[in-house]
C-alpha cells in the first residue's frame, strides 16, 4: 500500500476562528450555563412564594451571568486569534495523522486522538471525545486532494468515517 499525503495551505479567518472559540467555550462550560438557567428558573417561581421582585431577579440573573462570562471570554479570544492568524497555515495529512509545521517546529496529532469523522456538504468534521475540528473543504485545492484525503480517513477510521464521496 502506497503512503498517501495531502498538504493544504490556507489563511485562517478571524470571524470563523472567534466563532469556533465561542462555541468551544460554550460546549466546555455547558454545565455552568445549565446551572445558571436552572437557578434562573427557580427564581422565576419566586412570584408564587414572595412576589414580583423574584421574577425580575430570575430573568436577569442568568442573562447577567452569561454576559459577564462572555465579556471575560471574548477579549482573550481576540488576543489568541490576533497572535495565531498573521500568516498562512499548513496542515499535512498522512496515514499516521496530521501535522502542522510552522517556524517554531511541528505539531502532530495521531488519528487515534479522534474517534470519528463526518463529511458534510461543506466540511469534514473530526470528532474527539472532548472537542471537534471542522475542516472546510474549500481549504483543499482540487478534487484530487479531497479524494486522497477521503482515502486516508477511510483507512484510518474504517466504518467510523461517514464520508459522502
Amino acid at each position: 500500500m502506497a503512503s498517501l499525503e495531502v498538504e493544504i495551505v490556507y489563511m485562517p479567518e478571524y470571524r470563523a476562528f472567534v466563532r469556533g472559540y465561542f462555541w468551544w467555550y460554550l460546549y466546555k462550560y455547558w454545565m455552568f450555563y445549565g446551572f445558571m438557567l436552572l437557578l434562573g428558573g427557580l427564581f422565576l417561581l419566586g412570584p408564587i412564594i414572595t412576589g414580583e421582585l423574584m421574577s425580575i431577579i430570575g430573568v436577569l440573573f442568568p442573562i447577567v451571568a452569561a454576559a459577564l462570562t462572555l465579556y471575560a471570554v471574548f477579549p482573550s479570544a481576540r488576543e489568541s486569534v490576533d497572535q495565531i492568524i498573521k500568516e498562512p497555515a499548513r496542515i499535512v495529512f498522512t496515514s499516521q495523522g496530521m501535522s502542522e509545521p510552522d517556524r517554531e517546529g511541528q505539531a502532530s496529532v495521531a488519528w487515534s486522538t479522534y474517534r470519528k469523522v463526518l463529511e458534510t456538504k461543506s466540511d469534514f468534521i473530526l470528532m474527539a471525545h472532548d472537542r471537534m475540528l471542522p475542516l472546510p473543504k474549500r481549504f483543499f485545492n482540487n478534487e484530487e486532494q479531497l479524494g486522497i484525503f477521503r482515502i486516508i480517513v477511510q483507512r484510518a477510521f474504517g466504518n467510523k468515517a461517514k464520508l459522502k464521496g
